[in-house]
This record gives structure tokens, C-alpha cells and sequence, in this order.
């Protein structure tokens, strides 16, 4: 593909080029870092969302509450494991999620994975836009336009903030997420004001037939959120230390999904009612919770939104149209397809299909942090990676294994055998997959520093040039 489809170095204009595109194709220079309070309140903005209370209403009910409790601290312990790694990453090479995913499947092979993050995005914008929508209609029976035709205009609103890239998540985050954590906590009292209050959660057993074990619980937790930790590294590559990856990721995400998820779990006990938005209308905090959605909604799907832009961008960036789309037109581009999602009311399949991406997503992070910790060979100058996309769908397969047989956590395992097995498979294969392309030297696996990426894509963000940062 042709240089000049792509915002190149040097001067003001080119700049600017590369802010019209969010760094999609090049590293997070130094200089457009942001400081540890702007990069926790972006972060925190995405996981305060309200599938944390959907999530959280609809595992709580389904479990006793210590069990409940349980689940939910394994299944964010893993997340918020995934984000750490994912964020370092992202940190020290400056490259967005898609992009990142480069090192791992080659040029061409991580557009596999772009796609699935396109999927994921507009299926949680769908289903957010659906949630908001059933809310409207649950508090607000008079209204007589159909809840997803109100879904679908949220979404478009969406866009409006969306389009100004990490800027416009700031803007929002900083008035979204102290006034999300203001009416949750608000919620939360007033939940235990309610008959019965906290007391009856101790007391609480899921209705005959409705059970969920262990296994199933921790799956549909990890698959809410395993896809919103993997694009935490489309923020954290504007981290200025690894200090700041690691707290800023820990913080936001215990606040926001266990703090909500506990929330819903609360909600759905106590309300004996499954769907978090009925469970709130009939306690009597439809309106407040109602207004806690709309800011939740906004920080999140922000994020979603722009974490899609650049994995549609990595797609692009193969084809004639690499460089030709800006992240403005992609935001809009996004939003119409997410609303193609709303109007088919996905919110229906919520929980098959977050099961069913914690288990396709799974073996990701695990092969991108077995390449830059384990193998040591980026894959980034190649077209695509044979090795690692069998070792996701083996991974993918030991999953659902796992989770058709209610052993352990399977998001878990799968990650732990997709990293064993893509160690040892790359060790093995590595040297004759790369040879004469000058990745490997003497049977040595070179630096990232030494790895030339596409040059019509931009340099390549070394290790060398990361070390420079302090943590």
C-alpha cells in the first residue's frame, strides 16, 4: 500500500493528520501522554456501565448471595489481571488493542481479530442502547414509541462525543463517572431501606430451576467484560508509566465492575426480580437509576465506539481505503451499524452471548503476552501467523470444553493453555516461519526495538524508546 495513504512524520500538518486518525497507525508519541488522573477517569468512564448491573441482576438471582459474591471476585480478579497486561503492553509500544494484536498474528491475520473486536462493540452498544430503551418505556408507560426505536436514538447521540476521539471519552468521563458513582451509591442505600433490606440477601435462594453453578457464573462475568479489558489498551497507550497502567487499571475496574456488579446483584435479591430495569421500576428507583443509566451509558459506549474505530482502521489499513477514513467518520460508521443491533433487540441473547465471547476471546490476551514475555518473536513483518490462529481456536476449543463440562473458570483455563501451548509451539516453529524475513537472527529472538513494521504504516514503537519512560 502506498505511503501517502497515511499520515506520515514531520510538522504541524502531519500532526494533526495523525490526530484526525487517533494514532491508529503509528505509536502514541511521547509528548501526547496524559497524566495519571486523566488516564483513571477514561478508564473508570468505561467499566461504570449498566451491563454491570444487568450482569450482576441477572448472576445474583441465580445464585445465593455469598456465592454470588464469590463469582464475582474471581471473574474481575482475572479481568483486571487482563487489563494490567493488556495496558503494559499497549504502554510500552504505544499501539492501539487491533494494532498491538499485530505482533501476534501478523499484517493480515489480526484482522481476524479486528473483526471480532468490531463484533463485540457493536453488539455491547446494541445491547446498552436496548437497556436504556426497555428503561424509558419500564418508568415511562405512557410513552408509546417502541423501546428500541429509543435505543436507537441514544446510539446516535453517542456518536456526537465519540467523534472527538480520547479527547471527547475525557470530557465525558469527567462529568460522567463522579456522578455515576454518586446516584450508585445513592442506589445502593436505598436498596437496604427497601423490607427486609440487606438482611434478606443472606437469605436469599434462587427460585427451583433458575440455579446457575460456579462455572457458568464466572463465564458470563468474564464475558461481559473480558472484551472492554482487552481494549483497555486502546487508553492505556497514553500512559506516561507503567505505574500509572497498573493502578489506573486496578482502581477503575474493581470500582467499576465489581462495585456495580454487586449493585445488581443487591437489586435483583432483594427485588426477587432477574431484569434489572423491572427490579428498580418496582422499588420505587426507576427515575434516579434511569438518570445513573443515561451518564453510565455515555462514558461507556465511548469506549466501545472508539476501541472499534481503530480496529476497523487496522482492517482498512490493508486496503485502498487505509488512511482515507477519519476517526470522526468511523465513530459515525459505528453508531449506525450498532443501531442496525438495537433495532434487532439483542438485548434477548444477552447472556449466550457473553458467554460465549468469554470464551472466543479468551486466548487473546494470552498469545499477545506469551509473544512479548515468552517468544519474543513480533510478528508484525509478516502477512499472517498459521501458528498462532491454531493455537486461538484450540484455546477457544479448551474453553468451551471447560464450560460444557462446569469445570473451574474456562475463560481462565483456556488463557492458561493458550499461553502454554503458543510458548511451546512458537519455540518449536518459530525459526522455520520466519526465516529469511529477518526477524530471527542466529536462531535469536530479536528485540522489538529491531523489528521493522510496514513502513507505509509507520515506525514501529521499540523497546529501546519505551525504556525511556520512568515508572
Amino acid at each position: 500500500m502506498a505511503a501517502s495513504k497515511k499520515p506520515q512524520d514531520g510538522g504541524q500538518a502531519a500532526e494533526g493528520a495523525k490526530n484526525a486518525y487517533e494514532y491508529a497507525f503509528e505509536p502514541v508519541p511521547e509528548s501526547k501522554r496524559k497524566t495519571g488522573i486523566s488516564l483513571f477517569m477514561v478508564l473508570a468512564g468505561y467499566p461504570i456501565a449498566v451491563s454491570n448491573f444487568v450482569t450482576g441482576a441477572a448472576v445474583g438471582y441465580r445464585m445465593p448471595f455469598a456465592e454470588a459474591t464469590a463469582a464475582f471476585l474471581c471473574a474481575d480478579a482475572f479481568l483486571i489481571a487482563v487489563a494490567i497486561m493488556m495496558g503494559l503492553a499497549a504502554f510500552a509500544t504505544g499501539y492501539s488493542t487491533a494494532f498491538l494484536s499485530r505482533m501476534v498474528f501478523g499484517k493480515r491475520g489480526s484482522a481476524i481479530f479486528s473483526a471480532l473486536i468490531v463484533l463485540s462493540s457493536v453488539t455491547w452498544i446494541g445491547i446498552n442502547g436496548n437497556t436504556f430503551g426497555s428503561m424509558v418505556t419500564a418508568n415511562f408507560p405512557a410513552i408509546a414509541v417502541p423501546s428500541v426505536i429509543i435505543g436507537v436514538v441514544i446510539i446516535l447521540v453517542w456518536s456526537i462525543s465519540a467523534a472527538h476521539g480520547y479527547k471527547g471519552m475525557e470530557i465525558v468521563s469527567w462529568m460522567g463517572v463522579p456522578t455515576a458513582v454518586a446516584m450508585g451509591v445513592i442506589c445502593f442505600v436505598m436498596v437496604g431501606m427497601q423490607s427486609g433490606g440487606y438482611g434478606s440477601l443472606l437469605s436469599f435462594a434462587p427460585p427451583a430451576g433458575m440455579e446457575m453453578g460456579f462455572t457458568d457464573a464466572t463465564a458470563s462475568i468474564v464475558g461481559s467484560w473480558l472484551f472492554g479489558c482487552l481494549i483497555a489498551a486502546d487508553v492505556c497507550r497514553f500512559a506516561k508509566s507503567k505505574r500509572h497502567v497498573v493502578v489506573c487499571c486496578a482502581g477503575a475496574f474493581l470500582l467499576g465492575l465489581f462495585g456495580f456488579q454487586m449493585v445488581g446483584c443487591v437489586v435483583a435479591q432483594i427485588a426477587q426480580n432477574p431484569n434489572f430495569s423491572e427490579a428498580t421500576a418496582l422499588m420505587g428507583l426507576g427515575y434516579l437509576v434511569l438518570a445513573c443509566t443515561l451518564v453510565c451509558l455515555c462514558t461507556t459506549q465511548d469506549n466501545n465506539i472508539y476501541g472499534a474505530g481503530l480496529a476497523m482502521q487496522n482492517i482498512l489499513s490493508e486496503t485502498k481505503l487505509g488512511g482515507k477514513v477519519t476517526h470522526t467518520q468511523m465513530a459515525v460508521f459505528i453508531t449506525a451499524l450498532s443501531s442496525v443491533l438495537a433495532l434487532c433487540n439483542i438485548l434477548d441473547y444477552l447472556l449466550p452471548v457473553i458467554t460465549f465471547l468469554s470464551v472466543l476471546l479468551s486466548p487473546v490476551p494470552a498469545l499477545i503476552v506469551s509473544e512479548r514475555v515468552f517468544v519474543k518473536h513480533p510478528k508484525m513483518g509478516i502477512m499472517s501467523n498459521p501458528v498462532a490462529l491454531a493455537c486461538w481456536i484450540a484455546g477457544g476449543i479448551v474453553g468451551q470444553v471447560c464450560l460444557s463440562a462446569n469445570f473451574f473458570v474456562p475463560p481462565v483455563v483456556s488463557f492458561l493453555f493458550t499461553m502454554v501451548l503458543y510458548t511451546a509451539a512458537s519455540k518449536v516453529l518459530d525459526g522455520k516461519l520466519l526465516a529469511g524475513r529477518g526477524l530471527v537472527v542466529g536462531g535469536a529472538s530479536v528485540r522489538e526495538g529491531a523489528v521493522a513494521a510496514d513502513a507505509a504504516a509507520g515506525a514501529v514503537a521499540t523497546e529501546g524508546d519505551a525504556a525511556g519512560r520512568t515508572d
